[in-house]
């Protein structure tokens, strides 16, 4: 209820009110013309029968003729006597209350209550302010205190943070030109062949190596120590870093099977990129590469460049490892379409199991 609409609601209650104690005045002045002690009143409605042809049985009186009256009536008689003067005090000072409230009533609320609850007044502002009040829905909410959330320290929030973001996070974080579902394929004229001894259910293919799956499995199983493996990937880059991922040393049957020393070579296409070699043959015959020879033991008639030598380390806590390819071949800006990986040794197992190769650089723009 607004403040502004207390009044009249108030004058209303108030005549309500009057009107109530005044009907109460009228009913009780109607019900005090009778004696509440007559017994009269209760048989006034008793009519005799009406049918005279109905015998009638009569029976002889045993009130002396000496007193006509019963002896009942006249002890109510007496006793309605004696208490109708104290009755009839008590119901003229009921009367006089009645209309006293009644008029104070009327008057309260004509001239007190615009007063009282004026729209600026205190009680106004009480009532409507306690009109605002929401009660709890739940039948536990006046009991149960509110909980409240767990604070966790900000280091802690910190570091679990910045561990979840490393185990989402892929751990060299460049793009993989040598993954098959960006469009990378095995080159297998330029990838080793080989008429394995070991068991068919045991045979994997080389593509394998092209795909993110890194379950213990999911590996090219190489039945020697050496060989070499062919990647035409999905367009011309020119690269920056090569990665070879392996499995965690702990989860590993026989870690002497990762590959050990390799060496990346790229392809030479183009008679653009002829003209950029033979520009920087001389320092290509200065750089640390020139001793890992010309070409891989399969070329298939074509002329390669080598790109990087590099070892994996087995002992490293990071089964992932990335390197670099020689500053030379990035200050040339030849760009290759064709890479093989040339695995030369393993860490002494009769086998090698090479799991993932990734190619990593720059896509040549048209």
């Amino acid at each position: 209820m607004q403040p502004a609409l207390l009044p009249s609601a108030i004058g209303k209650w108030l005549t309500l009110f009057s009107t109530i104690l005044l009907t109460d005045l009228s009913l009780f002045k109607l019900g005090a013309t009778m004696d509440p002690y007559d017994p009269s009143r209760f048989l006034s409605s008793v009519q005799p029968p009406s049918d005279s042809s109905k015998r009638r049985v009569h029976f002889k009186s045993t009130v002396p003729p000496s007193d006509p009256e019963p002896q009942e009536e006249k002890r109510v008689s007496k006793r309605s006597s004696k208490k109708s003067a104290p009755a009839e005090e008590k119901r003229r000072s009921y009367t006089l209350v009645i209309i006293v409230c009644s008029l104070s009533a009327m008057a309260l609320g004509m001239w007190a209550g615009p007063a009282l609850f004026a729209p600026g007044g205190h009680l106004a502002r009480a009532l409507a302010s306690a009109s605002t009040i929401q009660v709890p829905t739940s039948p536990h909410g006046l009991f149960r205190q509110p909980r409240r959330a767990a604070s966790i320290p900000v280091h802690i929030a910190s570091y679990v943070q910045k561990s979840l973001r490393a185990a989402v996070k892929d751990p060299v974080g460049r793009r993989d030109f040598a993954l098959a579902a960006d469009g990378a394929k095995i080159a297998y004229k330029l990838t080793s062949s080989f008429q394995s001894d070991f068991p068919s259910s045991s045979i994997r293919s080389p593509e394998l190596i092209l795909d993110e799956d890194m379950r213990t499995g999911s590996h090219w199983l190489i039945p020697d120590a050496q060989c070499q493996v062919g990647i035409k990937l999905p367009a011309f880059i020119y690269p920056t870093h090569v990665s070879i991922d392996h499995i965690p040393r702990e989860l590993a049957a026989d870690i002497r099977q990762a590959p050990r020393h390799m060496v990346l070579w790229g392809l030479l296409e183009g008679l653009g990129n002829e003209q950029r070699h033979l520009a920087f043959l001389e320092r290509f015959q200065m750089s640390p590469l020139n001793s890992t020879g010309s070409a891989p033991p399969i070329t298939n008639n074509g002329t390669f460049l080598p790109l990087a030598a590099f070892e994996y380390a087995i002992d490293n806590e990071k089964n992932v490892q990335t390197f670099a390819i020689d500053s030379t071949v990035l200050a040339s800006r030849i760009f290759f379409g064709a890479v093989v990986l040339e695995i030369r040794t393993n860490w002494g197992a009769p086998s090698t199991r090479l799991y993932r190769v990734r190619i990593h650089g720059e896509e040549m723009s048209e």
